[in-house]
């Protein structure tokens, strides 16, 4: 028996049916939709939804809530009309200079087509993916910008910095984090150092108290051997003293550089979260945390 499949339509397929689908809604909001026309728009959000086109989905579901259209109809609309905003990404975009201060007049184009004129800290709803964002400042060469935008990234804010006398984004602010690792690594070098140092006189001190073992018998010292065997457990016990600290000392710092590289936040937010510093004090060396939990 000899079965036929239909082939899959395409990425492409899909929003040129979004785009074909739109207008059509545009033509139709003015006299009101049939039943037929509101079964369908019902019908193209779903698709549109599940093809990730949630601006599309959400003009057609926008029309199939008219009051023109069945009860049943409406009310389904609604309900995932209404599921539908909840996830739309948006995102607020802030453009300023080094110093912080607002730029404008400004205007936002993602994938080449324009946004909107001044954004003014409005937000924009988009379509989950990857987008390219140019933003252009009067007087400034337009600057760049790639963004993946979830879905549920409602109100989500991208600051952009640029200088206005060059265009470029301001390098002047570090990345999130930056100092803290730094930190971090100075002080887990410096206590990995310390577990080597008292590595090494830990070897020395059993290498002396060894030799001042060795120069004496159970019942006492000989003369000859006396002095000998006397300096070589006094080292011993001196290297084995620093061996202890620089053991304490090291596994101390060390334990400290990972706690700070591990906490170090990776964004704005987190850094805003969470601070964790180095505290110093009469009773020893430490850290503290603080911030929003």
């Amino acid at each position: 028996m000899l079965v036929t499949r239909r082939p899959r339509p395409g990425p492409w397929a899909n929003v040129l049916l979004g785009g074909l689908l739109a207008l059509r809604a545009q033509a139709a909001s003015a006299a009101g939709l049939t039943k037929a026309e509101c079964i369908t728009a019902n019908e193209a959000g779903q698709t549109l939804r599940l093809s990730g086109q949630l601006s599309s989905a959400r003009d057609q579901l926008r029309q199939c809530v008219a009051a023109s259209c069945p009860s049943l109809v409406r009310k389904d609309c609604a309900e995932r009309l209404a599921e539908l905003e909840r996830v739309q990404p948006t995102l607020l975009f802030e453009v300023r200079d080094g110093a912080g201060t607002p730029l404008g007049p400004v205007s936002v184009k993602m994938d080449g087509e324009l946004l909107a004129e001044r954004p003014d800290g409005e937000g924009f709803s988009v379509d989950p993916g990857m987008h390219a964002f140019t933003v252009e400042v009067f007087g400034v060469p337009p600057v760049s910008r790639q963004l993946a935008v979830r879905e549920g990234e409602v109100g989500r804010r991208v600051t952009v910095i640029v200088d206005p006398a060059s265009g470029r984004p301001s390098d002047a602010a570090p990345a999130p984090g930056h100092s803290q690792r730094l930190l971090a690594a100075i002080s887990g070098g410096v206590g990995l150092a310390g577990i080597v140092v008292g590595t090494a006189f830990g070897l020395k001190a059993a290498s002396s108290w060894s030799t001042a073992r060795g120069d004496c018998t159970p019942t006492g010292c000989p003369d000859a051997t006396y002095a000998q065997a006397t300096s070589a457990r006094s080292d011993a016990a001196t290297s084995a003293t620093a061996s202890t600290v620089a053991f304490v000392g090291g596994g101390a710092l060390l334990a400290t550089g990972v706690l700070l590289w591990l906490t170090a936040p990776r964004s704005v937010e987190a850094s805003a979260a969470l601070r964790v510093t180095p505290v110093l004090g009469p009773a020893g060396a430490g850290v503290g945390v603080g911030g929003r939990f």
